[in-house]
């Protein structure tokens, strides 16, 4: 689940803290220093910053938008997940990212993203299905910690574009699929996780929402 990010500013410091001068991170950090104390600001005028918690309110991920309230815009994305492979992260990031257009209508989103980084593939992907583009890619632009030269790939997607590839993607559902659907929303969280990673794979797949709190019914 998405929550504010100063309401665990201690904790994202902390973890930004730990994170430092491993190169499994150096993709995010962007530079060839750390910064050892990470800011959380007390508004969002020059950036949204939120933070993935699970349902024993554990920081999974960080994501920050830089905003450009002069061009009604998103200036650059900070995505960094502090646990491999976790559903939830995904999750959050999608609703995070959709929210920049659907919660906040911001114009346009720029951001961009050193190639190497894992997150690469899922930019790109992202691009292709809100109807975006890849400006370009600049090259030996980014030095990161271990003192190399890396490319940097440049992406633009406008609202208007994400709102019609929203249109020609939506599906239309059955009575019998949304008579299903509503049995599941009433699952316990374990087994929701268990569909969104095992079953709802597809492009159309729509994924349950957990839960904030833990409702674990294993027992």
């Amino acid at each position: 689940m998405l929550k504010t990010a100063y309401l665990y500013r201690d904790e994202v410091n902390k973890k930004m803290a730990e994170i430092a001068f491993n190169p499994k991170y150096m993709f995010y950090n962007f530079g060839t220093y750390w910064s050892f104390d990470y800011k959380i600001a007390d508004n969002s005028w020059d950036a949204m910053q939120f933070v993935s918690v699970d349902k024993d309110n554990h920081i999974i991920g960080y994501l920050t938008a830089e905003t450009d309230r002069v061009h009604d815009k998103i200036g650059n994305l900070g995505i960094i997940n502090f646990q491999d492979a976790y559903p939830i992260f995904a999750h959050d990031l999608g609703n995070f990212l959709t929210s920049i257009f659907d919660k906040f209508n911001f114009r346009k989103i720029e951001f961009l993203v050193v190639i190497g980084n894992p997150i690469e593939s899922s930019y790109d992907k992202i691009i292709s299905k809100y109807g975006g583009r890849i400006i370009g890619v600049k090259k030996e632009s980014a030095k990161l910690i271990d003192n190399k030269y890396y490319d940097v790939k440049l992406y633009e997607i406008f609202k208007r574009d994400y709102d019609r590839t929203k249109r020609t993607n939506k599906v239309e559902y059955s009575e019998d699929y949304k008579r299903i659907r509503a049995e599941i929303e009433n699952w316990p969280d374990y087994l929701k996780e268990t569909y969104n990673v095992n079953f709802a794979t597809s492009a159309h797949a729509k994924k349950l929402e957990l839960k904030e709190e833990n409702h674990d019914q294993r027992d």
